[in-house]
C-alpha cells in the first residue's frame, strides 16, 4: 500500500486529504498473482446522479469495420488517470488506509460515472487525422517495404554463420544460413530451411534431436559449410562434441553424426536462445496436421453443424443476382432451411413449429427471400455456395487473413 501511495502521489494523482469522507482501499489478486488496488465506492454511488450518457455497443463497433482495409489498435492504458476531477469534488471521493486519509485529484476506477465520461472525451476530442504528411509517409512505407530483400546472394569471399534449433514440441528442426555484411555492420540471410521430424525421430532425445539439426542444417548447406563456418545453437550440452576426446558414448545414430561433423571440422557453438530467434521461429511454424487434430477433437462433442457461413476478410465481398438466385433456390434443397423457411414467412398458416425450431426462429429473419441470421449474417445453404463465398474472400491477393489458427477455423 506505502508503495502504491507513493507512486500515485509522485505523479499528482492524489493528495493527502482531510475530508469529512472517506471509502475503504484494499487490494484484490488478478488471476496472475499481481495485486490491484480497488477501493469501495458503493455508498457514493448509490446516491450519484448516474450519467445516462449512451455508451456504444460492441457489435455496432464492428459492424462499422465492413469496408475498411487498414485497422489500428490503440490500448487507453489507465485512461481514467488522464481526466481531471472537477475543481471542488475531491474531497468527496477521498480514501482511508492505513497511511493516511487521500483525495483523488483525477478520476479513480470503481466508480459509476467515470465510464460514461471517458467515452464522451473520446469521441468529442480523439478525431482520425489523415493529412498530406501522413498520406506521404505511408506511400514511403510501401515502397520501403515492396524494396525489402528477405534473402541474399551468398558471398563466397566472407565465411558463413549457421543457426540451428529444434522444436519439442512442434516437431520440427530448423536451419538458418546467415553472412556478416559489413556494409550493415549486420548478419544477413542467406537462405533458410526446416523439416518436420519422422515418427522415429520425434522420440529422440531433445540433446539427440538438437544434434540431429546440426547435421540437417550442414548437409542442407553443404556447397557452403567447411571448416571455417560457425555453427550455432541454444542448446548447451552439445558443447560435449568438443570435450569428449574421441570418446562418444551413446546410439551408434549419436556416433556417426559425431564422426560426420567432426570430419568436417564443425564444432556447435552455444548461445542464448534470444539470440537465435531466426532458427527457432522456424522450427515453430505450426503444423497442419496438429492443428486440424485439435480442432477436430474440439468438435467431437457438438451435436450439429453451423450452418451460417461466416467469413471475415479486409476485402468487400460482391455477392452478384446470380449468386443470390442459386441461395434462394438453395434453401429448397437443405433439410433445416426448407423446414424453417415457410414459419418464416407463411407462420399463420402452419400452425406451431416443432420444438427443436423454437429456439432458432427467434434468430433468423427473410428479406427478399434471403435468410439472415442476428439481421446480419447471409445464411448460406449448401457447401458449394459457401466454398464460393470463401473463394471470393481468400482467392484475391488482397484478401486477409487472421492468422493461421484463426483461417483454419
Amino acid at each position: 500500500m506505502r508503495k502504491q501511495l507513493d507512486d500515485l502521489l509522485a505523479k499528482g494523482f492524489i493528495r493527502p486529504s482531510v475530508s469529512p469522507f472517506a471509502a475503504p482501499a484494499f487490494f484484490v489478486a488478478k488471476k496472475d498473482g499481481s495485486l490491484r488496488m480497488c477501493i469501495d465506492y458503493r455508498a457514493i454511488n448509490k446516491i450519484t446522479i448516474k450519467d445516462k450518457y449512451a455508451m456504444p455497443r460492441p457489435e455496432e463497433l464492428l459492424d462499422r469495420l465492413h469496408g475498411a482495409k487498414i485497422f489500428s489498435v490503440l490500448d487507453m492504458r489507465q485512461f481514467f488517470y488522464q481526466l481531471r476531477i472537477r475543481m471542488g469534488d475531491e474531497p468527496k471521493i477521498a480514501m482511508c488506509t492505513r497511511y493516511g486519509n487521500y483525495e483523488w485529484l483525477v478520476m479513480p476506477f470503481g466508480m459509476c460515472n467515470p465510464p460514461p465520461t471517458s467515452q464522451r472525451a473520446i469521441q468529442a476530442k480523439v478525431e482520425f487525422v489523415w493529412s498530406e504528411v501522413c498520406e506521404a509517409a505511408f506511400k514511403e512505407l510501401k515502397e520501403k517495404i515492396a524494396e525489402l530483400i528477405l534473402l541474399f546472394i551468398p558471398d563466397p569471399t566472407h565465411p558463413f554463420d549457421l543457426y540451428v534449433d529444434a522444436s519439442e514440441k512442434e516437431i520440427c528442426i530448423a536451419a538458418a544460413l546467415m553472412q556478416w555484411d559489413p556494409r550493415v555492420n549486420g548478419l544477413r540471410v542467406e537462405a533458410l530451411a526446416s523439416k518436420k521430424l519422422v515418427q522415429a525421430e520425434q522420440k529422440y532425445l531433445i540433446r539427440e534431436k538438437e544434434l540431429l539439426a546440426v547435421v540437417f542444417g550442414v548437409k542442407t548447406f553443404r556447397i557452403y559449410v567447411n571448416h571455417t563456418t560457425k555453427v550455432y545453437s541454444d542448446h548447451e550440452s552439445l558443447k560435449w562434441l568438443s570435450t569428449s576426446g574421441g570418446l562418444i558414448e551413446g546410439p551408434d545414430r549419436v556416433k556417426r553424426w559425431a564422426i560426420f561433423l567432426n570430419a568436417l571440422g564443425i564444432v556447435p557453438q552455444y548461445i542464448p536462445g534470444s539470440k537465435n530467434v531466426v532458427a527457432d521461429a522456424l522450427s515453430r511454424r505450426p503444423s497442419r496436421t496438429r492443428m486440424q487434430k485439435q480442432i477436430e477433437e474440439e468438435r467431437s462433442d457438438e451435436k450439429e453443424k453451423d450452418r451460417i457461413a461466416q467469413v471475415e476478410s479486409t476485402q468487400k465481398v460482391c455477392l452478384d443476382t446470380k449468386f443470390l438466385d442459386q441461395v434462394r433456390k438453395g434453401y429448397a434443397q437443405d433439410s433445416f432451411f426448407k423446414e424453417l423457411l415457410p414459419f418464416l414467412t407463411h407462420a399463420p398458416t402452419q400452425g406451431t413449429p416443432p420444438a427443436y425450431l423454437c429456439l432458432r426462429l427467434s434468430h433468423f429473419s427473410v428479406k427478399e427471400g434471403l435468410l439472415y441470421y442476428d439481421q446480419r449474417r447471409l445464411a448460406i445453404p449448401t457447401k458449394t455456395l459457401q466454398r464460393q463465398v470463401i473463394w471470393k474472400c481468400y482467392d484475391s491477393p488482397l484478401a486477409g487473413h487472421l492468422g493461421v489458427d484463426k483461417t483454419y477455423r
